[in-house]
């Protein structure tokens, strides 16, 4: 709280202190430290990055050389991109699932560091998704659809219908029947959902699930409760306000906001700290991990779409506290679909392929107790690779964080390598 403080007061100081017209940011995105931002253009601890607003095709074309951009169709309608880093006789096929708010470019963000780099260079065949409503998965087979229409799924349907789509379009490209998945937070949830509600094409398709930071339940997690309490209040008003006023995207002003913010980052270097300040009272505030030149990173990357339903399905979790449940509609539509007022549980009990899960004692979204409870409840063939702990990495520092290599990637790069062929 102390630090949080402190950067808020000098963030107040300093727009007291010094004019407008001495804050045009025409070069320098990036400082070593919080408070050099102030005088990013002039001080000597700032410098320009000029990685900071590529996209994923970008970044991989910099780094590696060489990528596959690639269409899929979902089976309701949703036209995907999906991006390769090819590997001639590679060790195994992975594919990357992306959280909530990002896209691919999260696997690739933090250059030769980045996880989807790192993999490449151990000799996989890498694939990174983009999930429906994304950038670059925008579309839809029916050009008549309506813009609620559209954005009316959730982490659900990415499991049942974005990853079932993916893995098959990889099958068929690689030859390779049996794909190392890799999910992070809501990228883990689909991924388990393909995992138990697909189990027979899961098995066929996937050598293992590697789910990291999952949010699966919440029973023991204060910090979660506490953070998302105030909404569940207001959760059935919420949703009728999104069903009255149309709107099923978080950011229906996205291409006005994204340029817009830009531009204000620029001439306002200090809004960069107090938007992660904000950022980090949702997912964690971790000052070891919170590398300072990857401020403007963070308001680029996660400055994306997404649905409301994945929002207030989060908000139903936290709410069922130990009940891994699908979206509730209410009573009356959940007679109507579920054939039950209460809406069913995932069958987490029907999964068959390995699962590898990933947990850190410092994720204030994720608790160990909560982590260890989906763990006991998953089936005991699955478990045969145990699971791994990590100390020091908050839920965004699995992407952001400044250890992230040798807190976690290293560890995972060893047991990837150390599976059975």
């Amino acid at each position: 709280m102390t630090i949080k403080f402190v950067l808020l007061l000098m963030i107040f100081v300093n727009i007291l202190g010094k004019s407008v017209t001495n804050r045009i940011y025409p070069g320098n995105n990036a400082c070593t430290n919080f408070i050099n931002y102030f005088d990013a253009n002039i001080d000597k601890n700032c410098f320009y990055n000029p990685d900071m607003f590529l996209e994923s095709p970008d970044l991989i074309e910099k780094y590696v050389g060489k990528y596959e951009s690639h269409k899929v169709t979902t089976a309701d309608g949703y036209i995907l991109t999906m991006f390769r880093i090819p590997r001639e006789n590679p060790k195994g096929v992975i594919l990357l699932q992306h959280p909530v708010t990002v896209d691919s470019r999260i696997f690739v963000s933090r250059g030769n560091s980045s996880l989807g780099f790192l993999l490449w260079r151990a000799g996989y065949d890498v694939w990174l998704s983009n999930q429906r409503g994304t950038l670059f998965s925008e579309d839809h087979t029916n050009s008549s659809i309506s813009y609620l229409d559209y954005w009316d799924f959730g982490f659900h349907e990415i499991g049942v219908f974005d990853i079932a789509s993916q893995i098959e379009l990889i099958k068929n490209k690689t030859n390779n029947s049996k794909i190392i998945f890799i999910g992070h937070s809501m990228g883990s949830n689909s991924g388990l959902i393909y995992a138990a509600l697909k189990n027979r094409d899961a098995e066929a398709s996937v050598k293992i699930f590697i789910l990291m930071a999952l949010p699966c339940y919440f029973e023991h997690n204060s910090n979660a409760l506490v953070q998302f309490g105030r909404f569940i209040l207001f959760l059935p008003f919420v949703q009728n306000l999104l069903r009255n006023i149309k709107l099923g995207s978080a950011l229906p002003i996205l291409p006005f906001l994204v340029p817009f913010s830009r531009i204000l980052l620029r001439i306002f270097p200090f809004l960069l700290i107090f938007i992660n300040y904000m950022f980090s009272f949702t997912c964690g505030w971790t000052p070891k991990e919170l590398d300072p030149t990857l401020l403007n990173f963070d308001s680029a990357i996660y400055v994306k779409n997404y649905s409301w339903k994945i929002f207030v399905h989060y908000l139903q979790l936290v709410q069922a506290k130990t009940r891994y449940q699908m979206f509730d509609y209410g009573k009356r539509k959940n007679l109507k679909i579920y054939h039950s007022e209460v809406p069913p549980l995932y069958p987490i009990e029907n999964v068959t392929v390995p699962v590898y899960l990933v947990s850190s004692a410092n994720d204030s979204i994720i608790s160990l107790k909560d982590a260890d409870l989906l763990f006991s409840r998953l089936p005991n063939s699955t478990k045969v690779y145990g699971k791994l702990y990590v100390t020091g990495l908050n839920h965004v520092d699995y992407h952001m964080g400044k250890h992230a290599y040798t807190i976690l990637y290293e560890k995972l790069l060893h047991f990837i390598d150390n599976l059975p062929h």
